[in-house]
Order: C-alpha cells, then sequence, then structure tokens
C-alpha cells in the first residue's frame, strides 16, 4: 500500500531561541519522526505515518509552549505536494557551479569530516564548511560538483535524508548563497 501524500507538518510561532532538540523531542512523542527541516522561525515535521501526523496536529496546534508560552501553530503543510515539484524545478534550473548548498543532516552530531566522506568519491572536495544547518562543499573541478550534486542528493548521512544543489553565486562579492526558493 503506497504511503500517504500528507506526511509533512508545518509548525510556526515558537520562540526563535527554541533549541532544535527541544522541537524534536516535542513531536516524537507522536510517533516515528522521519526529519524536521528547520527553517527561520518554522519547521516542516516529516512523519511516516498520516496517524501520528494527525495526532501531533490535535494536540499541538494552538498549544502554549516554550518559556514565553506562545501557541503553537500546527498543521498539514499546504504544499506538501508542490514542494518537491517546486524543489526540482529550481534544481533543474540552476547554474552549475563547483560550490554546493548541503542541508538535511543533524548539526549536533555531524562533522566535516562525514561530509567530506560523502563527497570524496566524486573528486577532490576544496573546502568544506558548516553553518550551523546547512553547509557549503566546495569542488576543484565543476563536473566532479555536478555528478556529486547529482548523487548525493537524496542519500541519507547518518540517518538523515540530505539535500544537496548547486549554490546561488553572487559575482560581485565572490561569496555562496544557499538557493533562492
Amino acid at each position: 500500500m503506497p504511503s500517504p501524500p500528507f506526511t509533512q507538518v508545518y509548525c510556526g510561532n515558537y520562540e526563535y531561541d527554541a533549541s532544535e532538540r527541544d522541537l524534536e523531542r516535542l513531536f516524537d512523542r507522536y510517533g516515528r519522526v522521519e526529519r524536521v527541516e528547520f527553517k527561520s522561525g518554522f519547521c516542516f515535521v516529516h512523519y511516516e505515518d498520516i496517524r501520528d501526523a494527525e495526532d501531533a496536529i490535535k494536540d499541538l496546534d494552538g498549544r502554549e509552549w516554550g518559556r514565553m508560552r506562545r501557541r503553537l501553530r500546527a498543521e498539514f503543510s499546504k504544499t506538501d505536494v508542490n514542494v518537491k515539484v517546486r524543489e526540482e524545478r529550481r534544481r533543474e534550473a540552476a547554474i552549475p557551479n563547483t560550490t554546493l548548498f548541503v542541508a538535511g543532516f543533524d548539526p549536533r552530531t555531524i562533522r566535516t569530516r562525514d561530509l567530506e566522506r560523502a563527497f570524496e568519491p566524486f573528486g577532490r572536495v576544496k573546502r568544506c564548511q558548516i553553518k550551523k544547518s546547512f553547509c557549503f562543499v566546495e569542488f576543484y573541478d565543476l563536473e566532479d560538483a555536478k555528478e556529486a550534486c547529482k548523487k548525493v542528493h537524496g542519500t541519507r548521512i547518518l540517518g538523515r535524508d540530505i539535500t544537496v544543489e548547486f549554490c546561488v553565486k553572487d559575482s560581485s562579492a565572490g561569496r555562496s548563497f544557499s538557493p533562492a526558493g
């Protein structure tokens, strides 16, 4: 039987200084969490079972939580099906370059060496720089970066699904940025 399409839960209105661990523990009570995607001020929680997602939404939506007792907002993501389509279009339209944006790993447990090991089979890594919950992996060769982007995207590193995309480059400053949504 195919898995139900709506396993992604949006959670918002929590305090900006809430720890990822606290939020993961909060949602873990309702069932097996596949992964949590942390954004700025909100997150998406991916459940393996839609019933667990329903239980979390029922119990947490409007519930006071955190030091400031803010009312959480929990609901099925309105764009669950469309998120994948938009991400694929963005990935297909991206201009390949030697720097990759990597997200989805657990920032508490990941080490630079773990990421390097995942990317080194595709070529020489020039630099691997972790920045909180994402990182930049830079290759010496463009073809190596292309292959790594294609082959590592969607795989698992230390039990977490990894997103890999080409970085958007700011040519005037020579800086890399995460992909534009």
